[in-house]
C-alpha cells in the first residue's frame, strides 16, 4: 500500500476553452487550503476548464479529501470518467453521478444512499476504485456504490492497458464555484483491496421499482408506494395493470382497456400523467359525487404550447405534434399530447390519481 499526500499546491490549471483562452480557473493558497475558483463553466461540453496534478495513480486506489463548495457543482475527474458532486438532487433526484473511468460512459445503477453535498461547510469525501466494487462516502458513510462498473471488467480479464501506468487526477467546477480544499491523499493499493464499507457489504439486493423509488423526492415516496398497491393489488382484479420500467427511467402501469398510468423522471417534462382515450368519460363520471374535482382534473388537461413559446409540443417535443388528443367536457375543449392529464410531484397528487383510477375502474366494471 503506498499512501500519496498531494501537495495542494503542486496543483495546475489546464484550459481548453473554445477562444482558446487562458486563466479562467484561479489557484491561490489560503492558511494552508487551495482555493479554486472557476470564472467560466468547466463542466460543458464546450469548455473544459480544470485544475490538475501531473502524478499518476494505478488501481485500485482510494481518494481522500476535505473540501468545502459555496455551490454545487464539481467534479473528480480521472481517466475517461468523473464523478459528479451536487449540493441539491438533480433530475434524476440523485446528488451523485458517475461516468466509468474507461468506457466515460455515465453509470445508471441507482445506488445513491441519497446523500448529497453540503454547501458552505466542510466534508470529508472519498471516492473508492476497487477491483471488485466502486464506492463513494460522504463523512465516511457510503454515498454510492457498484459492483458493474466496466473498469471493473476489465481489470478481472487483464484488459486496462489504456492505463497501465496509472489513471490522472482533475478537479474541474461550475462556474463561479468557489472550491476550497484543505487536504487531499490518494492511497494505491498494488496487491491489496482497500477495505469495503460494512454498510455495502451487507446491503440487500433491491427490485427495479425499488430502485426507483430512490430516484423520487424524499416527500412523495410514500404516496408513490401507496398508489403501487392500489394499482397492483386493489385493481388487481378489475384493471389488471401491469407494471414496467424502460431503459430510460419511465415507470408504467398499463391495464389492457388501454388505461395507463406513467411516472417519468427522465427527459424534457418530469411528471406523472395518466392518458386513456375515454378521459372525457372519466371526468363525466367524477363530476357526478364531486363536480369541483372533475374541473380541476380537467385543468391537468395540459395544452400543447411549450413553456418556452412557440409550437413545439411540451410532451413529446415535437414541432408539429401529430398525437394531439381532444377532450371536451362542460362544453369546453383542451388538446393535449396523447391525451394525457398530468399531475404534479405532490402527495396531494396521488391521491388525486387513486381517485380518477377509481372513476375508470367504475367505467370498466359497467
Amino acid at each position: 500500500m503506498k499512501v500519496n499526500s498531494i501537495p495542494l499546491e503542486s496543483f495546475k490549471i489546464k484550459s481548453l476553452l473554445r477562444d482558446g483562452s487562458n486563466g479562467k480557473v484561479l489557484l491561490t493558497m489560503e492558511n494552508g487550503e487551495l482555493c479554486m475558483t472557476t470564472l467560466v463553466e468547466g463542466l460543458s461540453k464546450k469548455h473544459q476548464n480544470y485544475a490538475y496534478i501531473i502524478d499518476k495513480f494505478k488501481l485500485p486506489f482510494r481518494i481522500d479529501m476535505t473540501v468545502k463548495t459555496n455551490s454545487p457543482a464539481f467534479k473528480i475527474k480521472t481517466g475517461n470518467g468523473y464523478i459528479l458532486f451536487m449540493g441539491s438532487f438533480n433530475r434524476r433526484g440523485f446528488g451523485i453521478r458517475r461516468a466509468d473511468i474507461l468506457t466515460g460512459k455515465e453509470e445508471t445503477t441507482k445506488n445513491d444512499y441519497d446523500r448529497i453535498l453540503p454547501i458552505d461547510e466542510y466534508v470529508d469525501l472519498s471516492v473508492i476504485y476497487g477491483s471488485k466494487t466502486m464506492w463513494v462516502e460522504f463523512n465516511g458513510q457510503p454515498g454510492y456504490y457498484t459492483g458493474k462498473a466496466p473498469y471493473i471488467t476489465a481489470l478481472k480479464n487483464n484488459d486496462m492497458k489504456e492505463y497501465e501506468n496509472g489513471l490522472d487526477f482533475a478537479i474541474v467546477c461550475g462556474e463561479n464555484v468557489v472550491l476550497n480544499i484543505k487536504s487531499l491523499k490518494i492511497t494505491e493499493y498494488e496487491n491489496d483491496e482497500p477495505a469495503i464499507h460494512e454498510e455495502i457489504a451487507n446491503m440487500p439486493e433491491l427490485s427495479a421499482f425499488e430502485w426507483y423509488l430512490k430516484s423520487l423526492p424524499h416527500e412523495i415516496r410514500g404516496e408513490a408506494v401507496k398508489t403501487d398497491a392500489y394499482l397492483m393489488n386493489d385493481m388487481k382484479t378489475i384493471l389488471q395493470f401491469k407494471k414496467s420500467i424502460d431503459k430510460d427511467g419511465k415507470l408504467t402501469y398499463e391495464s389492457p382497456c388501454g388505461f395507463r398510468y406513467s411516472m417519468n423522471r427522465y427527459g424534457i417534462n418530469e411528471s406523472h400523467g395518466i392518458s386513456w382515450d375515454k378521459l372525457g368519460s372519466v371526468l363525466y363520471k367524477l363530476a357526478e359525487t364531486s363536480p369541483d374535482f372533475a374541473d380541476s382534473m380537467f385543468a391537468n388537461i395540459n395544452g400543447h404550447v411549450s413553456s418556452r413559446g412557440g409550437d413545439k409540443c411540451s410532451q413529446c417535443a415535437a414541432i408539429s405534434c401529430t398525437n394531439m388528443k381532444s377532450i371536451e367536457f362542460n362544453g369546453k375543449t383542451r388538446r393535449a399530447c396523447g391525451g394525457t392529464m398530468q399531475f404534479k410531484w405532490l402527495p396531494s397528487e396521488f391521491e388525486n390519481v387513486r381517485k380518477v383510477v377509481a372513476a375508470v375502474s367504475v367505467i370498466v366494471s359497467d
